[in-house]
């Protein structure tokens, strides 16, 4: 938690995908709460949280969902105008 918190204190935000919620004191850290498997041995269960975290990643940060783990809103141009086929 410490670590995060340095971190963020330099303007960079921190994302902690975890199966469990916990508090992190600092402005800039944002904790992701997943869950955990209860079934399965230690390599299924990490395998399940892996696939989750991934999917929450995405979720929020690659398809910009303002109904991901985190709200998230960025104004940007569509893809096509970052291209410059909207042009063509």
């Amino acid at each position: 938690a410490r670590l995060a918190a340095a971190v963020a204190g330099r303007d960079t935000p921190v994302h902690i995908f975890a199966r469990h919620e916990f508090v992190v004191e600092a402005e800039g850290v944002h904790v992701h709460a997943l869950g955990g498997a209860d079934e399965g041995d230690l390599l299924e269960r990490v395998g399940d949280f892996t696939h989750r975290a991934c999917n929450a990643f995405l979720r929020q940060f690659v398809n910009g969902s303002s109904e991901g783990p985190v709200p998230f809103h960025y104004p940007a141009p569509g893809y096509d105008a970052d291209l410059e086929l909207a042009s063509h």
